[in-house]
């Protein structure tokens, strides 16, 4: 999934549904992607751009920072959308790295301009920009009233982007 706009209308997604903190939400639902290709791609200390925090480890660990230094609220939040970020890459989730070897697919570097036409797959960029506009349309005041509609729209949409 891509981190805009896919992650951030998961994010929303679970602000809206689950009532947690809207920036703690968005952090946790885009900040697993920042570490792991920075530290795939620049770095090279890790063999994938998807490693340490789309681990279970990762989750628990950063969960735990999180409420340590903001507090329970920002710890529900990070969770909602980091768990939420870890849902969106489904087809692909080291679950307990570093502890379980995986054999990581063919790794894209996100930093190399070179690689834009394999990043690029009009698709899934369709679908979840569906998806971020339906979530952004229940926040509007003129469908409050109604805004289970295009929230239900949007997980369909999600579930759509998600199936194999």
């Amino acid at each position: 999934m891509y981190p805009v706009p896919g992650h951030l209308a998961v994010s929303l997604l679970g602000h809206r549904c689950l009532r947690a903190e809207l920036i703690p939400v968005i952090l946790g639902g885009i900040v697993p992607d920042i570490v792991d290709k920075v530290l795939s791609g620049l770095v090279h200390a890790a063999p994938y751009g998807r490693s340490y925090m789309h681990s279970l480890i990762g989750l628990a660990v950063s969960i735990a920072l999180v409420t340590l230094i903001k507090g329970r609220r920002w710890g529900y939040g990070w969770a909602v959308g980091h768990l939420g970020h870890l849902i969106g890459d489904i087809s692909f989730i080291p679950w307990f790295y570093p502890f379980v070897q995986y054999h990581f697919p063919q790794d894209i570097n996100f930093f190399d301009p070179s690689n834009l036409p394999q990043l690029w797959n009009p698709r899934p960029l369709i679908l979840e920009s569906s998806a971020l506009l339906l979530v952004l349309l229940s926040f509007m005041s003129l469908i409050k009233k109604r805004k289970e509609l295009p929230l239900i729209l949007a997980v369909l949409v999600i579930g759509v982007r998600l199936w194999p």
